[in-house]
């Protein structure tokens, strides 16, 4: 079996466990001798290939959907907050529609995520000749999922957190229109 994160890969075997790697800076080569060392010393070309090919692909999976979806939220959730503190009243709405769409884009990389893990792990399921199956992890999705939760939830929120009030001398906050808030 074969478990892919966000920054690392593990290869699961009866015979040495769950081998775990990061994959930053490293061959594919590399990664396939640390991940499945009997797989590496046997002479089986065919399964040599496969594994070769799931690691490719999990290598691409990470850098093309995980981080990068990741670092444009991450990105657009900082603008969102700065925008928040630093503008005036009247430009606070941009600063919501950053945050909202921060929000949007944690939704895209949720699903992403779980689209690809189920199309992998389908994919390996029904290859006839598949010797090493592909398993969706549930951490990753949660976290994911949790994630676009709180971004969703504090987006919502801001617009009633930041309305502007006035306080009238007797303690009282008002409004834009003079009403006791």
């Amino acid at each position: 079996m074969f478990r892919i994160g966000y920054f690392g890969l593990c290869g699961i075997s009866e015979e040495h466990g769950t081998l775990c790697g990061n994959v930053s800076g490293r061959s594919v080569e590399d990664l396939s001798s640390t991940l499945f060392p009997a797989t590496t010393a046997s002479n089986n070309t065919l399964l040599k290939n496969e594994i070769t090919d799931l690691i490719t692909t999990a290598q691409d999976l990470q850098t093309e959907i995980f981080i990068s979806i990741l670092a444009g939220d991450t990105v657009l959730f900082i603008v969102g907050l700065i925008a928040l503190f630093f503008f005036k009243q009247d430009r606070k709405k941009n600063a919501t529609d950053a945050l909202f769409l921060s929000a949007t884009i944690t939704f895209a990389s949720a699903l992403a995520t779980s689209q690809s893990a189920g199309a992998l792990q389908i994919t390996s399921a029904v290859m006839e000749n598949a010797s090493v199956l592909i398993k969706t992890g549930t951490t990753i999705q949660v976290f994911q999922w949790v994630a676009f939760g709180f971004g969703f939830s504090f987006a919502a929120v801001v617009p009633f957190l930041a309305k502007p009030r006035e306080e009238n001398g007797g303690g009282e906050y008002l409004d834009k229109e003079g009403n006791v808030v």
